[in-house]
């Protein structure tokens, strides 16, 4: 059994290997070029309105665009500055969250160390710690306004009721409206606990217009420079595709995910029910545990009835779901055992996670230094059809992208063409791997008639 001071050198020594090896990690998904390339873009350009290979950017709001740019400018003066500035903000969440924790469990060492075992023993969570993406923020600030509504129950502080709706806001401006699944959560939460305070918390109108002035001031100019168009991708992919998409994910997508990523935690909880079952509801009685395990579930049950479903649109919940699994299973078995088993479980967890990002790194780094160079020393590009995001963040500025024959033939006068497939009126000059799928890119010049 390890004691609190050995447990926090290890800590220590695990953000160390992650922050070394994050420094040496390149891109590792077309999803993490994009990002990068947005705050590549934006921070040299349109700091209001991000921009995506030139193009105004909505599909997401800009705040985690907009948190990213110091990052990326403090570091980027680095051999691998750019992509390790990024990786760190999401760590930086990380380290930011832990510490939330910390202070939530009242600065319960104990707690806090297997709190933290439970969260970060599931490989899904663990795999965001130096990703380039959105979720690390969106996790941090959405328990920042958990935490503060059910601070502002405990302690009746307007403070705490103003920074709910604070939060509120600016998770609106990280990601849309995914968390608002909380709203109804602590709605039922107040009425199966009687607890009124829950009520006072909502029925807020500053608290709202507090949300509201952090939302509309974006928003409000995007429309009045660009149009209604403008939010044609986010509200029609990125919420109405996923609210109401005709081929839609099982009823029990979410559930399966969470029972993946707790497994051994729902088995104890599952025989301490069985075994234990008067104990366990007068234990649901426990205002804190039913806060916290409210509000972990419902969200849960009414993700569940959308369209495509994706399952890290449960993370932001999984800070929630430790704290039940600390709470409950505190109950049944000792704080001995729990400490040993999710120690050993978070060990395997992390030698998974470093062994396939160490796996990955010599290979897609060796892809990627291919890519660069070609990309680099070929002037004058255009895409054919659709852009590589990779490519246009080393090209170091936006790229056009033309879709149909007559504009490529003239812009073909004085630019090489990047396809991922051989046009068949064109000669190929140089052919790059994808770092990330089984598929080619052509550098192609056209045939002269």
């Amino acid at each position: 059994m390890i004691n609190q001071k050995n447990f926090l050198l290890l800590i220590l020594v695990i953000i160390s290997i992650i922050i070394i090896k994050s420094y040496f990690q390149p891109i590792e998904s077309y999803q993490e070029a994009r990002k990068a390339l947005i705050v590549k873009e934006t921070s040299n350009g349109s700091f209001w309105f991000p921009t995506y290979n030139g193009v105004p950017y909505c599909t997401k709001p800009p705040l985690s665009t907009w948190i990213s740019i110091p990052f990326f400018k403090l570091f980027s003066f680095l051999e691998n500055g750019e992509v390790f500035s990024l990786r760190l903000v999401s760590i930086f969440c990380y380290i930011l969250l832990a510490i939330s924790l910390y202070f939530f469990l009242e600065k319960d060492l104990n707690k806090v160390i297997l709190s933290f075992l439970i969260l970060f023993g599931s490989y899904r969570f663990l795999s965001f710690i130096s990703r380039i993406d959105l979720e690390p923020l969106f996790i941090l600030f959405s328990f920042f306004m958990i935490c503060s509504g059910y601070l502002y129950i405990k302690k009746n502080s307007d403070r705490y009721r103003m920074m709910f709706y604070l939060f509120l806001g600016l998770t609106f401006m990280i990601r849309g409206p995914l968390n608002w699944f909380i709203i109804p959560a602590l709605i039922i939460y107040g009425l199966l606990y009687k607890e009124k305070k829950i009520f006072n918390l909502l029925i807020y109108p500053l608290g709202w217009l507090v949300s509201c002035l952090i939302i509309l001031p974006w928003y409000a100019s995007a429309y009045l420079k660009f149009g209604s168009a403008f939010f044609d991708e986010f509200l029609g992919i990125d919420i109405g595709d996923r609210l109401t998409a005709s081929e839609k994910s099982p009823f029990y997508y979410y559930f399966k995910a969470l029972i993946v990523n707790f497994c051994p935690y729902f088995l104890l909880l599952f025989v301490s029910i069985i075994k234990f079952k008067q104990e366990f509801l007068k234990q649901l009685k426990d205002k804190k545990l039913g806060f916290v395990l409210v509000l972990a579930l419902i969200p849960v049950i009414l993700l569940s009835f959308t369209g495509q479903k994706y399952d890290k649109y449960l993370l932001y919940l999984y800070p929630l779901w430790s704290l039940v699994f600390l709470i409950m299973l505190s109950k049944y078995y000792s704080y001995r055992f729990l400490k040993n088993l999710s120690l050993i479980i978070f060990s395997v967890t992390f030698l998974a996670y470093f062994i396939v990002e160490i796996y990955n790194l010599k290979e897609r780094s060796y892809k990627i230094e291919l890519l660069k160079n070609s990309i680099i020393n070929t002037h004058n590009i255009v895409f054919w059809e659709k852009e590589n995001p990779l490519m246009v963040f080393y090209y170091n500025k936006p790229v056009k992208v033309v879709k149909n024959k007559n504009e490529l033939l003239s812009y073909a006068q004085k630019n090489k063409i990047i396809s991922p497939e051989i046009i068949p009126w064109s000669t190929v000059e140089k052919v790059i791997l994808d770092p990330y799928k089984n598929e080619k890119w052509y550098i192609l010049t056209i045939k002269k008639n």
